[in-house]
């Protein structure tokens, strides 16, 4: 695990093991003048997020909602990543949107496996 920003309200760790490709990471951020429903709503409604980070997806897309019956079951997401040069990159993903104890919310993500 290494810690690449830590700052008073904002903490960024990347967490790997030598010889695997996977990559892990964690952002924890405190924000003020934002309720916490806003901030889930600009990064996780697919159309909020297009509005303001339209640079970093061409397409966002939620496939498949989240079962509300199972609080564990995975929304699947598609997405286009613009790459300069090259082909656009297309992923589908996993994410899940959880509360935290603390007040806080948690959306973690994988990709699907090829």
């Amino acid at each position: 695990v290494e810690c690449m920003l830590e700052g008073a309200t904002e903490k960024f760790w990347l967490c790997k093991s030598p010889g695997c490709p996977a990559v892990t990471a964690c952002l924890w951020t405190t924000l003020t003048g934002i309720t916490k429903e806003d901030v889930i709503r600009a990064l996780a409604d697919p159309q909020e997020r297009l509005s303001w980070d339209s640079a970093s997806f061409r397409t966002y897309e939620v496939l498949r909602a989240a079962n509300p019956e199972e609080p564990l079951s995975p929304e699947v997401l598609f997405c286009v990543l613009p790459v300069p040069l090259i082909s656009d990159r297309e992923m589908l993903q996993y994410r899940w949107q959880l509360p935290l104890p603390s007040g806080g919310w948690m959306m973690s993500m994988r990709s699907f496996e090829d």
